[in-house]
């Protein structure tokens, strides 16, 4: 019996075949010392919840010094993810790209000493990794540095400071709200309460000055 082949099957069958193709071609490129195809087949492997093959391919381009797959690295080891959890292997990666200037590696390294996971507390720390990732526009660091200066961890307490930070990851958390992430719309309700709060502590304090 002839087996009938439709357009639409044909199309699968070549779509499957290019991306094998694809795989075996990046394999190759990064076992050649290609440390984008080492990217390219972590992120492939990462999406299809392929944990374990991620961090290898991740680990492969991040042992020759690129700094985004270092910092993949340290979160596979900070969340568990492909490699058994490792707070101090974390911290040694994040390291590593966060003084090549990478910007999630900072932000998450300012996490790890702020809680300290895998390093000694340390908020002063935790304060300059979160400032060095604001300043490069990172979001969720912009937050951090908000709380750092209300608490008054890492630096003097200063609302001003505060509040100019939090209205910086406001920005940042509407612009990816609008592009439907959940978790950034959640953050930028929070980063609103706390905005509206701060603004509340300043009619205060002044009311209280005016009085005097």
């Amino acid at each position: 019996m002839k087996q009938k082949f439709t357009v639409c099957t044909l199309i699968v069958i070549s779509l499957s075949l290019s991306a094998c193709s694809k795989e075996t071609i990046s394999k190759k490129a990064c076992n050649a010392g290609k440390v984008a195809s080492c990217n390219y087949l972590s992120h492939i492997y990462y999406q299809q919840q392929n944990y374990t093959q991620a961090f290898e391919w991740a680990k492969k381009a991040a042992e020759k010094g690129d700094a985004y797959a270092q910092s993949c690295v340290g979160f596979s080891y900070e969340k568990g993810k492909g490699v058994a959890q490792d707070y101090a292997k974390a911290v040694e990666w994040y390291q590593k790209a966060a003084q090549q200037g990478d910007i999630n590696a900072q932000n998450n390294l300012g996490t790890m000493y702020k809680n300290g996971n895998g390093v000694p507390q340390d908020y002063t720390q935790a304060f300059e990794w979160f400032k060095k990732a604001a300043q490069q526009g990172n979001t969720t660091a912009q937050y951090n540095l908000g709380i750092m200066y209300i608490k008054g961890q890492g630096v003097s307490q200063d609302y001003i400071e505060a509040k100019n930070y939090f209205i910086q990851a406001q920005q940042g958390f509407q612009k990816k709200c609008n592009n439907e992430d959940k978790s950034s719309c959640e953050n930028l309700t929070e980063v609103k309460k706390l905005i509206e709060r701060l603004d509340e502590i300043d009619k205060i304090t002044k009311k209280i000055f005016q009085l005097d």
